[in-house]
């Protein structure tokens, strides 16, 4: 690691940058990522070591030093906001989220008693609706088609219903009685 060395105190930002860093880091409204590096910058311009500040601010040793370089080179600003990454756009498109809904609707695989975000990521790829996907956008997924299928507790697949099933497996010849509906106040009706 190379060392840098000794700045004095108050020779590294501008006077006007110090009282803009100070707003920012009173104010609290920043992104934490913001209030990091203006904190790094703030350090660095009171005579603070990089790697001092690295432990303090619990970040890498190279962060620090990566901040004070892109400050040098390109301003405050760059030093303190990052710029947006390219998004990789939806991994998922909309024949395959069909796909995928409909198959978390269908009753779980064998020895299953409902989906999870692992087994329906799992039997995706299994069943080659998708090539490769991570659990986070099938979640994303079911979010937002309002499918919580490992909260249906209460769902009765066909089969599956222990009061339906006979002590062999086989169907049960008494079924039971469907619940009489309520009225208000308990009054049946």
């Amino acid at each position: 690691m190379r060392q840098r060395q000794h700045i004095p105190s108050g020779t590294l930002l501008r006077p006007w940058e110090r009282v803009q860093l100070d707003g920012l880091l009173h104010k609290g409204e920043a992104p934490v990522r913001v209030i990091l590096r203006a904190q790094v910058l703030a350090l660095l311009d009171k005579g603070k070591m990089p790697l001092d500040i690295a432990d303090f601010l619990d970040l890498s040793r190279t962060t620090p030093y990566r901040i004070e370089k892109k400050y040098r080179e390109q301003g405050l600003k760059a030093a303190l906001v990052e710029p947006s990454r390219p998004s990789h756009g939806r991994l998922i498109d909309e024949h395959q989220a069909v796909e995928i809904l409909a198959m978390v609707c269908e009753a779980p695989p064998l020895g299953r008693a409902r989906w999870t975000v692992r087994l329906a990521t799992s039997e995706a790829m299994r069943r080659g609706i998708v090539k490769k996907v991570s659990r986070g956008p099938i979640w994303d997924l079911l979010h937002e088609g309002g499918l919580k299928p490992w909260r249906e507790k209460n769902v009765v697949h066909p089969g599956n219903h222990p009061v339906l099933r006979g002590q062999d497996g086989g169907r049960s010849g008494n079924l039971p009685a469907p619940p009489e509906s309520q009225g208000a106040g308990g009054v049946p009706g």
